[in-house]
């Protein structure tokens, strides 16, 4: 016997849906229905409430370690330039009072005595060969760590300018007296000529700078390595997982659940470029998005089923210029940022347009947006996007 002949409400598809509530069928009074359906909605919004706190508690910890990270790096790299610092300072000072001397046509009393100037200049190629090449390796992999990391610590940027700022003085300095290195050994020359009789005691420069005993070497190159695997640690430690997933997506405005008055992405495809806009939809036609990850905060958006992809629009990328979808996967720069108690997403174009960061926004084509469009950052738009994980 069917269930329709028993009497009973047949089952339909929808009924299996995950989140779905009973239908008139469920014989509840329209009363007891609202009742319902207003504890269900709390429930998901205290669902909400949790996952958020508990993403924001993982990122705080995340953050300490990276944090602990790079104080140990940041220690390393201090020592290490200021005691470049003081090779390069001194090795100037030496060179400059050389030069005084020529120039001032001073007749030395006794012959140069140029152990103490091998001292100095072999312990500063050392550290050219060693530390120059270490922390810049270091820096470059603190910069991608921080370009890829999951959020953007304030305290951890402003001490990596300052770190890579001064760095590059001091790269600067090294370069400058390397370059000066090969007169040193002519000017000594005119030193010692000037003196009767002559007796040079080195030929070359290369005489002058003998290699370091192999003992410090070791010490230096040491130091290097270590500074390398900190900073390398720290790399890891920010990169971290993506930011959302592999997966289906909904994207739309607003900073809350879906609902029916919000705004959708909704491609457009067409033969060329087509168009992505902003509508309202009811949810058995919002249009779903395939986001995959491509490391270093890049994603790409498919619309699902389409082959066609989030990209650049007829014009180009350009601001006010709207976005449209192709055939051509797209990369876009993803971020997070915190939009009141739900968390947002930014896509910036990968490429800078007219040395300014180009975003995905809404279009300024009527009081109310219906298009997605290119706009510089900080314009006055919608310029983040809630994503929803469909599955």
């Amino acid at each position: 016997m069917t269930p329709d002949e028993e009497g009973l409400p047949s089952k339909t598809s929808s009924d299996d849906a995950i989140g779905s509530l009973p239908g008139d069928e469920a014989s509840l009074g329209k009363e007891s229905k609202g009742v319902f359906q207003s504890r269900y909605q709390q429930v998901l919004c205290c669902w909400d409430d949790f996952v958020f706190h508990r993403e924001s508690v993982s990122e705080e910890l995340k953050q300490e370690k990276c944090l602990e990270a790079f104080e140990q790096a940041v220690e390393q790299v201090k020592i290490i330039s200021e005691s470049t610092e003081r090779a390069v300072s001194h090795s100037q000072g030496l060179i400059d009072h050389i030069k005084l001397m020529v120039c001032r046509k001073v007749v030395p009393d006794d012959p140069i005595y140029r152990d103490h100037l091998h001292s100095t200049f072999k312990s500063f190629e050392a550290k050219h060969k060693y530390y120059i090449p270490a922390v810049n390796q270091g820096l470059g992999m603190l910069k991608n760590g921080i370009e890829s990391s999951i959020t953007r610590n304030m305290n951890i940027i402003p001490r990596y300018w300052s770190i890579s700022l001064k760095w590059d003085q001091l790269d600067e300095g090294f370069e400058r007296v390397d370059m000066e290195f090969d007169n040193i050994e002519k000017l000594l020359d005119i030193l010692d000529k000037s003196r009767t009789p002559y007796s040079p005691s080195y030929n070359s420069r290369s005489e002058i700078l003998r290699p370091m005993h192999s003992s410090d070497q070791a010490c230096m190159r040491h130091i290097a390595i270590y500074v390398i695997a900190i900073l390398a640690i720290f790399s890891v430690a920010m990169a971290g997982p993506p930011l959302l997933p592999n997966g289906y997506y909904r994207i739309y405005k607003g900073a809350v659940r879906p609902a029916s008055s919000h705004r959708f992405f909704t491609a457009r495809p067409d033969n060329r470029t087509g168009s992505v806009r902003l509508e309202p939809r009811s949810t058995s036609r919002l249009q779903e998005w395939r986001l995959r990850n491509h490391g270093n905060g890049q994603i790409s958006l498919e619309v699902r089923g389409k082959k066609k992809y989030l990209s650049e629009g007829r014009a180009g990328a350009l601001p006010g210029a709207f976005v449209g979808v192709t055939e051509k996967r797209q990369r876009w720069n993803i971020t997070r940022i915190a939009g009141g108690q739900y968390t947002r997403y930014v896509l910036a174009f990968p490429r800078q347009v007219f040395n300014k960061t180009l975003l995905v926004s809404e279009s300024t084509d009527s009081p109310v947006p219906k298009y997605v469009a290119f706009q510089n950052e900080g314009h006055n738009t919608t310029q983040a996007w809630k994503f929803v994980r469909i599955h």
